[in-house]
C-alpha cells in the first residue's frame, strides 16, 4: 500500500490503475483515442480484406505484394512532409480533411467491390491514395496529443496511443477474417463479405 497526502491508504494497485488511464479522463483526448481505435481497426480489417480478395482474384503472391506496397509506399515517401505540415499547421483541419478523404475513397472502393466490378488496378490506385492521406493524418494525430493533454500527461497519452495501434494489429485481422467468413458463408470468392468489411 501507498500512503496518500490525506493519510488514506488505498488498496494495492488502485493508484497504478488510476494513473495508467489518467489521460482518458481528459475529454478531448478520450474522443481522439476512440477515433484512433476505430480508424486503426478499420485499417487493419481493410488490409486483410484487400489481401484476401486480390489473392483470390489473381492467385498471384506477386500481385498481393504490389497491392500492399501501393498502400505502404506513400508512408515512406510522404511521412516526413506530413510531419513538417503537422508541426506548422493546425492539426484538427488536417485530421478532419484526411478522415473525410479516406472515408469517401473507402466507401467508393467498397461499392465497386460490392458490385463485383473491382479490378487489380483499383486496389493499386486506391492503395496509393489511402496511403498518401494516411501519411499526413498520422503525424497530425500524434502531434496534437501534447496540445490536448499537456506535458504532464503526454507520456501516458502516447503509451495509450501505442497500445491502441497494437491492439488493432492483433484484433483487427481476427475480426476481419471472422466477419468475411461469416458473411461470405465460406465462399472466399464472394465479394459480399469483403465489401461489407470495407464499409
Amino acid at each position: 500500500m501507498r500512503q496518500t497526502t490525506d493519510g488514506v491508504m488505498p488498496p494495492d494497485g488502485t493508484m497504478f490503475r488510476s494513473d495508467m488511464f489518467s489521460s482518458l479522463r481528459i475529454r478531448d483526448f478520450r474522443l481522439l483515442w476512440i477515433s484512433n481505435l476505430a480508424a486503426s481497426f478499420a485499417m487493419q480489417m481493410q488490409m486483410v480484406a484487400r489481401g484476401w480478395l486480390i489473392y483470390d482474384m489473381t492467385g498471384s503472391p506477386l500481385d498481393l505484394t504490389w497491392v500492399m506496397l501501393a498502400f505502404m509506399l506513400p508512408s515512406l515517401v510522404f511521412s516526413l512532409a506530413g510531419g513538417v505540415i503537422a508541426d506548422r499547421m493546425r492539426k484538427k483541419p488536417i485530421m478532419v480533411a484526411s478522415q473525410l478523404l479516406n472515408t469517401v475513397a473507402t466507401v467508393l472502393l467498397a461499392t465497386i467491390i460490392y458490385n463485383g466490378d473491382v479490378t487489380f488496378a483499383h486496389f493499386i490506385y486506391f492503395g496509393l491514395f489511402n496511403g498518401t492521406v494516411l501519411s499526413f493524418s498520422m503525424p497530425a494525430r500524434s502531434a496534437v496529443i501534447p496540445e490536448i493533454v499537456g506535458q504532464d500527461s503526454v507520456v501516458n497519452a502516447m503509451a495509450l496511443q501505442s497500445a491502441t495501434f497494437n491492439l488493432a494489429r492483433i484484433l483487427g485481422p481476427v475480426a476481419a477474417g471472422g466477419l468475411m467468413a461469416y458473411l461470405a458463408g465460406g465462399n472466399t470468392s464472394s465479394t459480399l463479405g469483403v465489401g461489407i468489411v470495407f464499409y
